[in-house]
């Protein structure tokens, strides 16, 4: 009779070519990755307290997660992958969304990248304390609850492309050194994993930092529904709308890294923001940046090793089951 670490790795096995599926059918690799860096990015370094240091515990599932802005539209994604999350429950939400991320990069022609799995999840108490932070009125309140885990409520979690930025810092630079350090990733991570912009796009209905919308009338040239998205001449771009950081968005190379040494004639068409601009201007980032553009081995290995180190963020673990894509 199998183990239950035996009965998971199965599953884990079967969930994975149900997730290959439903990449390939719907073209939903951009916002799978998006899930999976959003669970990550709440980690601090910092706290140690398990899940009050967040990171990847799966706890963006929750509505509350899901309604702050920086995650605006991200109730798709979860919606898209939570049929196959029902049928294998004794995965992790945490397990799932992060290979669901790395099989959308391995399909969209990025580098095979092994994770190791059996996260646990956070439980649904961690959003009852985090309301008891949020509505205490008072110090003697405050007592009652672990300065753990208000510092983690009160951290400015997420990053943004354009200011004011959360943390108060006076250039994209800064922003993304406070974000990315308190993360515990370094300048050779940060610039690797920025460089996951190569897939995807960003809309006006969403995260508002661009002028195209959603559906057909907010299209640019590159986002229609007969957009050649993949790069394959096949077509094809699941829900059509937004502006893309690259020509080919659902093909995951080192475009990104290119954009400011080629063509801009159709740069209107393109998104380009202010941390996107930093990792080309900063000292500390440009090294990598240019190493990426001269070369996309060199981006998918450096690529590779900072998406596991993403992942496990934060994470507590019930097995360690390492599996290959």
């Amino acid at each position: 009779m199998p183990t239950k670490e035996q009965q998971y790795k199965k599953d884990l096995h079967n969930c994975m070519k149900e997730l290959t599926a439903l990449i390939e059918k719907s073209n939903c690799h951009p916002i799978l990755l998006r899930l999976a860096w959003s669970d990550a990015v709440t980690y601090d370094v910092d706290i140690i307290e398990w899940p009050f240091c967040g990171g990847v515990n799966g706890s963006i599932r929750f509505e509350r997660e899901l309604a702050r802005e920086a995650n605006a539209g991200l109730t798709k994604a979860v919606s898209l992958i939570s049929a196959i999350k029902r049928r294998y429950s004794r995965l992790s939400w945490a397990d799932v969304i992060q290979m669901a991320a790395v099989v959308g990069i391995k399909l969209a022609g990025g580098p095979e990248i092994q994770l190791t799995y059996g996260r646990l999840d956070a439980p649904a108490e961690l959003l009852e304390t985090e309301e008891a932070v949020k509505n205490a009125t008072n110090t003697k309140q405050l007592r009652n609850v672990s300065s753990i885990a208000f510092k983690h409520v009160q951290c400015p979690i997420y990053p943004s492309a354009v200011p004011p930025y959360p943390d108060g810092a006076p250039t994209a630079d800064v922003h993304i050194r406070h974000v990315f350090y308190r993360l515990g990733l370094n300048n050779r991570e940060t610039v690797a994993l920025c460089g996951g912009h190569t897939l995807g796009r960003a809309f006006k209905d969403r995260t508002g930092v661009c002028a195209f919308s959603s559906g057909d009338q907010g299209a640019t040239i590159f986002t229609q529904p007969t957009s050649n998205a993949k790069g394959d001449g096949a077509g094809g771009v699941g829900m059509a709308g937004g502006c893309s950081w690259t020509r080919n968005w659902l093909q995951f190379d080192n475009s990104y890294f290119r954009r400011i040494q080629e063509d801009t004639s159709d740069s209107s068409q393109l998104l380009w923001l202010p941390t996107d601009q930093a990792l080309y201007d900063c000292p500390e980032f440009r090294p990598y940046f240019l190493k990426y553009a001269r070369s996309q081995d060199a981006f998918f290995v450096d690529y590779a090793a900072a998406h596991v180190k993403m992942s496990e963020l934060g994470a507590k673990f019930k097995y360690k089951i390492s599996l290959a894509l």
